[in-house]
């Protein structure tokens, strides 16, 4: 398809590429970077700059390449721009620390981006990618993907996360044990049946509500935040989630007492 829009001796390899759908009407914003861009629209015409002008707004495949990708923008937003496949992201990798493809509900192909491995911030929510392989993001701080339909999903590598938003997708396994920097967890409306939390000394936003969880999970939970030991939190882990115990409401009496708010099911 390239060879065919990218003709006349035009080198395919090095251009990030990414397909809208019909009807697209695209705002990428990028910034922080000096690289000079060359962009070429599904007609095969093509534009020089930052953004190229006029407004991509055509229907089909685009390709990007920059004339030094160790220049390119640290910052780069495609959100709500019907892109149903990017690819080629290894050549932003050791550039790019946030990467923002939000809301483009087609989208089902980032290709590359387990090389990414420079990425601080990675936000793919409200898109059909159940199926990343996250783990070599190492440096990843902020990590937003709900609702993509995510079964399984390994995060147990992720140890500078701070911000974690995994809500709403089809997760049956969440090993967070290890993120010790975590301090907002939601993953909620899952199928998790426990979580460890006893090492997460500074976590203090957390849901996870509506993940059926047993009794004995739930009290787990509210014990391991007793453990952790910080003040000041909130909890919420009542709805399809079972009521605790005498134990569980002894671990809640005494978070309340560190002035959280918890909120279990009764």
């Amino acid at each position: 398809m390239f060879n065919k829009l990218l003709g006349n001796g035009i080198i395919v390899t090095p251009f990030l590429r990414f397909v809208t759908s019909s009807g697209a009407s695209l705002d990428p914003t990028f910034s922080s970077g000096s690289a000079v861009f060359t962009w070429v629209s599904p007609d095969g015409s093509l534009s020089t700059g930052a953004i190229p002008s006029p407004v991509l707004d055509q229907a089909g495949a685009y390709a990007i390449k920059a004339d030094d990708w160790s220049l390119a923008y640290e910052i780069m937003s495609f959100v709500n721009d019907n892109i149903i496949s990017l690819t080629n992201l290894e050549l932003i990798a050791g550039r790019v620390t946030f990467l923002d493809v939000n809301g483009n509900t087609g989208l089902v192909e980032m290709g590359g981006i387990e090389k990414c491995t420079q990425l601080t911030n990675l936000n793919y929510r409200d898109c059909s990618l159940p199926d990343l392989d996250l783990s070599a993001l190492v440096n990843l701080e902020q990590l937003r993907c709900r609702d993509n339909g995510i079964n399984v999903l390994d995060v147990s590598t992720l140890v500078s996360i701070t911000t974690m938003l995994v809500n709403t997708n089809n997760i049956s396994v969440l090993d967070v044990a290890g993120l010790t920097d975590l301090l907002l967890l939601w993953c909620y409306d899952n199928t998790i049946p426990s979580l460890d939390v006893a090492a997460l000394t500074s976590l203090t936003n957390f849901k996870c509500q509506d993940n059926g969880m047993t009794q004995t999970a739930v009290d787990d939970i509210l014990v391991g935040l007793v453990t952790a030991g910080a003040s000041g939190g909130t909890v919420i882990i009542n709805g399809t989630n079972a009521a605790p115990s005498a134990t569980g409401l002894s671990a809640k009496s005494t978070l309340e007492g560190r002035g959280w708010t918890v909120t279990v099911t009764v």
